[in-house]
């Protein structure tokens, strides 16, 4: 079985730590991986699309570096591993996959499990994307804490999505919009704050304690809040205790209409003016090593 290992530059040099090294040292002594390292956003997802010869791709990074090798790799012949490195590495967290001890486990008992990917398309007035979610997406609130938390405060580690929670409840936007939940008929709605997961963490707070990788659906809220709503959600998530809580649902597939465009998250990465959203589940699309 041929390995090779894409690990985010940045992470490493972030952090660049005994963490860090170990893991990188034991990449080359334990697993007989070629590694190669990203030099720019997007590149790990190029890196895996040129990696054919390959058995097995290990991401060693956050959410974001393993959704862009998602992205890249064949699907329908490759498995992936992970090593988390990241911020919040949600999708390991998941998975139970937290530590290198439980990563460097895993990929040595070498076996897979498949899990389910959401397809994502979406577009702009001049532009179209299709991408795989691995862990979570969203609007309004979640799209602005997720901006925030990559712009200033990525130095607060696997807290600053927690962080920029706190900074972002004021002045919230309402986002008007015609949704569809699988074959439901069309509804408007106004809604602050828009969550869709694969996964039961977005970030490292569990928002959907009843999502299942495997359950080939895909869990969603819409929520429309103020600052002290926004803020008791907040606090209800951070302590488990979910005393506040919109409600979620679970679905095959959702469409979304924004009628004005607006800033949104996929997997940490952020996109702007976005008008149009189709959510599809795509059961049991990936092989991963756990």
């Amino acid at each position: 079985m041929r390995r090779i290992a894409i690990v985010n530059n940045k992470c490493y040099q972030a952090k660049k730590s005994a963490y860090t090294k170990s893991a990188i040292s034991r990449i080359k002594k334990e697993l007989d991986a070629d590694t190669v390292f990203t030099e720019y956003p997007g590149h790990a997802e190029k890196i895996a699309k040129d990696s054919s010869g390959y058995d097995i791709i290990i991401a060693a990074g956050g959410d974001g570096t393993i959704s862009e090798i998602v992205n890249g790799m064949n699907l329908e012949a490759q498995a992936l591993a992970i090593i988390p490195l990241g911020s919040a590495n949600s999708f390991g967290r998941d998975l139970g996959i937290t530590t290198l001890t439980k990563a460097f486990e895993a990929i040595k008992k070498n076996e897979e499990a498949r899990i389910d990917l959401i397809n994502c398309q979406f577009e702009t007035n001049s532009e179209k994307f299709e991408r795989y979610i691995i862990a979570t997406s969203g609007l309004g609130f979640a799209s602005a804490t997720g901006a925030f938390a990559n712009r200033y405060l990525k130095m607060a580690g696997p807290f600053c999505y927690s962080l920029s929670a706190c900074f972002k409840p004021f002045n919230q936007d309402v986002i008007p919009a015609k949704i569809q939940i699988d074959d439901s008929s069309p509804k408007e709605i106004e809604f602050t704050n828009f969550f869709i997961n694969n996964t039961k963490h977005a970030g490292n707070a569990c928002v959907f304690p009843r999502a299942d990788l495997g359950d080939s659906r895909l869990n969603l809220l819409f929520a429309k809040t103020n600052a002290l709503t926004q803020y008791l959600w907040n606090i209800s998530i951070i302590t488990k205790t979910y005393f506040y809580y919109p409600g979620e649902k679970s679905a095959n597939k959702l469409h979304i209409i924004l009628h004005k465009p607006s800033l949104f998250m996929l997997d940490g990465e952020i996109f702007d003016s976005i008008k149009e959203i189709n959510y599809l589940v795509i059961p049991k699309k990936l092989s991963l090593l756990i």
